[in-house]
């Protein structure tokens, strides 16, 4: 009799660690994710903008309306974030600006730029601040529809994004 109580309490006790196990590891992520998302890691500035991202019709409307550009602006330069997503069979790495998602880095460019930044925080859900450049230009001038290319400031080899990573001092 007194074996099956002890084993039920025991059940019990395990049942109500794991759930406070889990309640904890919960709340260190939701800690973890504002501090990545309040501190992204910042690249230093290269003034290339040799990588050109392709992006819909829908999101350069979107880009369009969200920046309010009409077309006195030719050029703005903005913060866009680098966020990995995990994946099956490959690194996924998307470019945001603000809450639009503007499209995924090339595969081969997304997997050298994971495998160069493995000792940073980025594997784990911390963005890269990348500075970019919006190029606006009217398609035809019987349309008068403007459209939008996005150029980013990363280097050709991503192998030397690593060497670029700009860690604030109070973090190291």
């Amino acid at each position: 009799m007194y074996f099956w109580l002890i084993v039920v309490i025991g059940v019990i006790l395990c049942v109500l660690l794991l759930q406070f196990d889990r309640y904890r590891w919960r709340g260190y992520r939701m800690a973890r994710g504002r501090f990545f998302y309040t501190h992204p890691l910042q690249l230093g500035t290269l003034q290339q903008y040799c990588y050109h991202l392709t992006v819909n019709a829908d999101v350069q409307r979107k880009l369009i309306n969200n920046l309010m550009l009409n077309e006195q602006h030719d050029e703005v330069y903005n913060t866009v974030w680098l966020l990995y997503t995990p994946s099956q069979y490959f690194p996924v790495i998307q470019v945001w600006y603000r809450h639009i998602l503007l499209t995924d880095l090339d595969t081969h460019y997304a997997q050298a730029l994971y495998n160069s930044l493995i000792d940073h925080d980025f594997a784990i859900g911390r963005p890269i601040a990348v500075v970019a450049r919006f190029r606006y230009f009217r398609l035809t001038h019987s349309e008068g529809r403007l459209a939008c290319q996005v150029q980013l400031d990363l280097p050709e080899d991503p192998l030397s994004v690593s060497e670029l990573i700009l860690v604030p001092t109070n973090e190291q």
